[in-house]
């Protein structure tokens, strides 16, 4: 049986086609015309690195907005931002971010746009100006130990601008309160804690530059001299100091060679220990421990004074005898010739060669004024010639090659 279409059913239903093809075109003419309009801000200059409200009305609900930046309007960049508040259905504001890096200038524009569903978004009326953030302050010692109950000093921070002002925020790394006063370290306890500082160039804030203070137990120095001792003239004495405490250590000492007693002060900074270190007296002199310490402050010292002993090499006991004595030659280097004025059978002299540190080598007794002694058998160097007469006594320095 076929069926007959009435005509008001066929007018019907090419009605409802039309009406459901208009509406898809009004939908999508709906989005084409929904939009974002940001609306002025509340600054009109902020710094690099600060947060700023951007609020704005929009024509319908979107899921998802950003807020992008532009240098002159032309070209937009998003930026971090978040919903900070939405009243009723159209009134939006989010709390942006102006990244660190961004480059000074007095041209910047700011806009909201919905992502989702993508929606355009006009800029704010207001033009931005945006300041340069400050590089951090340098710190001299970015790390640094002390001891536990050591009275430390304030730390320090240099700024790298002569405008700035220095804003120290304790242990905070982010968040708390600044303040122009540099803190001195606790050290009531052991542990590692970091400080924080930040350089402040008119309204805008650097980044904070990191101070870490190690707070160890104490362990405080202390040193031990040693090296009494007696050489010829022109011998070499080797000192030891013997330390204790944390390393390095830093101590100083002097000598008494100056008119007045007290040598030019020598500071000296090591790790090892014992420390020894070689001087070259040409007379008697004492070493002086003036000074020790390490990172617990100031320490303690034993036994800070030592005494070499220099005997000089042309020492003379007698002056008549070392007069009448005469030797060559000088250097030698096989036969060493020595001639005593007064020197028979009954009045004989005693001749000794020593070395350096006076340990005899050899001994023979000269019965006429000249005598001859052997010295190929011994090294090159320095030696000492010994002569006594009775109870007269000279010396003399004799070089062999």
């Amino acid at each position: 049986m076929n069926t007959i279409w009435h005509p008001v059913a066929r007018f019907g239903s090419l009605l409802r086609n039309l009406l459901f093809i208009a509406g898809l075109l009004g939908y999508a003419d709906a989005l084409a015309q929904q939009a974002i309009d940001t609306q002025p801000l509340s600054v009109t200059s902020i710094c690099a690195g600060a947060q700023i409200d951007v609020p704005g009305l929009r024509s319908s609900f979107s899921e998802s907005v950003a807020v992008e930046l532009s240098d002159g309007g032309n070209t937009y960049s998003e930026i971090p931002s978040v919903l900070l508040s939405a009243s009723g259905r159209y009134e939006i504001t989010y709390r942006a971010t102006i990244p660190a890096s961004t480059p000074a200038g007095t041209n910047y524009r700011i806009r909201l746009v919905a992502k989702n569903p993508s929606a355009a978004g006009t800029p704010s009326p207001t033009v931005l100006s945006i300041k340069a953030k400050p590089a951090p302050p340098t710190v001299a010692v970015a790390s640094l130990s002390v001891c536990q109950g050591q009275v430390t000093a304030s730390l320090s921070a240099t700024k790298l601008d002569t405008s700035a002002s220095l804003i120290w925020y304790g242990t905070n790394a982010t968040g708390g309160t600044g303040t122009a006063v540099a803190p001195k370290p606790a050290t009531d306890a052991t542990g590692t804690v970091k400080y924080y500082v930040a350089q402040k160039v008119k309204d805008c804030e650097s980044e904070r530059a990191e101070i870490v203070v190690d707070v160890k137990p104490s362990s405080p120095a202390s040193a031990t001299f040693s090296g009494n001792q007696s050489i010829y003239q022109g011998q070499t004495a080797s000192l030891s100091i013997a330390f204790s405490g944390y390393s390095p250590w830093e101590f100083s000492y002097r000598d008494s060679t100056a008119g007045s007693g007290a040598g030019t002060t020598q500071p000296v900074i090591t790790s090892t220990s014992p420390y020894t270190f070689t001087v070259s007296p040409q007379k008697t002199t004492a070493y002086i421990l003036t000074s020790i310490s390490n990172v617990c402050g100031p320490g303690t010292m034993t036994n800070r004074l030592v005494v070499v002993t220099v005997t000089p090499l042309l020492a003379t006991d007698d002056p008549a005898l070392a007069d009448a004595v005469e030797v060559y030659p000088v250097p030698a280097t096989t036969t060493l010739t020595v001639h005593i004025k007064g020197v028979s059978a009954k009045e004989s002299a005693w001749i000794e060669l020593l070395d350096a540190s006076g340990r005899r080598l050899g001994r023979q007794q000269a019965h006429q004024p000249t005598s001859w002694l052997q010295l190929d058998g011994f090294p090159p160097g320095t030696y000492l010639l010994h002569i006594r007469q009775g109870d007269r006594a000279a010396t003399k320095r004799v070089v062999k090659y």
